[in-house]
């Protein structure tokens, strides 16, 4: 399935600055797309990462969810205080953003694999 980024609540984790974020976000038009082959369709971005250097390459990387930012607060609320287990528990995929540094347009990169996942279930 074919998602347009327009589609996505955007937030970010605390990590992350929210005026970085925006700048960030703030080049996209929201007409982006990507190809997704999950079971469930994403419905929002964490975005956990974000490397801004304009005009040079920036990236920014997320989780997906299948779920409203409103539900996964509320998920957040009640569960243990660790993300990880939210993450673990909840996330779909994951999302790399890229433009910038010579690019000749965005490039977003879907993949059902989430960051850490592994290493946090040892």
């Amino acid at each position: 399935m074919v998602v347009q980024l327009r589609d996505l609540e955007p937030f970010n984790v605390p990590l992350v600055d929210n005026e970085r974020a925006a700048i960030f976000m703030q080049h996209l038009t929201g007409n982006e797309t990507f190809e997704w082959a999950g079971a469930k369709s994403p419905r929002c971005l964490m975005i956990f990462q974000v490397e801004y250097a304009y005009p040079e390459r920036c990236v920014a990387h997320a989780v997906l969810f299948a779920m409203s930012v409103d539900a996964l607060v509320a998920v957040c609320e009640s569960a243990s205080g660790d993300m990880g287990d939210v993450i673990d528990g909840y996330a779909i995929g994951s999302l790399r953003i890229e433009y910038g540094g010579g690019l000749p347009s965005v490039a977003i990169q879907a993949t059902e694999s989430v960051p850490g996942r592994e290493r946090r279930r040892r």
